[in-house]
């Protein structure tokens, strides 16, 4: 809260949506190839946060995490994420689409972001991003983009071999896929 002497908000609120009385293969093909539903869904929530931005900004909201649950996926669902930060006036942060809602920081994505105009390419793994990055030069009291253009690959690993020589060489290797891939 603002008494605590934080300058930033500090709170995130998370909102879960699924599809429960609707056939599992009407689900699935619901979500799955048609990404317009998903966009819908994301623009009604992204209205509603804007519509209550002052009483989110009242109650120290910093992010609100949206998840939408296929639950025909998979035995735990397919869960596609949106992120709507109070930086961005509670619009959704397209950077941080698909993002487990604390990635972003972890990741530092929002440090990319400060320097570099980002593209997001496709994973092949969920724990994966990899950006298309446009460095951004200032300019006669503006910033403009360049034609320098940089990968950016951020990844977690839940695995405690990480740190491994074994587990090093497993994350260059997914890195290389992954800009193979791209």
């Amino acid at each position: 809260n603002k008494s605590s002497g934080f300058s930033e908000p500090l709170n995130v609120i998370h909102i879960g949506v699924c599809q429960r009385n609707a056939p599992q293969s009407q689900v699935h093909s619901h979500y799955q190839t048609n990404f317009a539903a998903l966009n819908d869904v994301q623009e009604q929530v992204c209205s509603s946060l804007k519509l209550h931005k002052d009483q989110l900004a009242a109650m120290d909201i910093r992010m609100a995490s949206v998840m939408i649950v296929d639950p025909s996926e998979s035995a735990n669902g397919h869960v596609c994420y949106f992120n709507y930060s109070s930086e961005l006036q509670f619009a959704e942060d397209p950077v941080s689409r698909n993002m487990h809602p604390t990635w972003p920081q972890l990741l530092e994505i929002h440090r990319l972001t400060e320097n570099h105009d980002l593209l997001k390419l496709p994973t092949i793994g969920r724990n994966a991003q990899l950006y298309l990055g446009h460095e951004k030069v200032a300019g006669a009291g503006k910033k403009t983009v360049s034609d320098h253009q940089v990968l950016f690959w951020r990844a977690i690993s839940l695995t405690p071999d990480a740190v491994t020589t074994a587990g090093a060489d497993k994350a260059i290797s997914m890195a290389l896929d992954e800009l193979e891939r791209a």
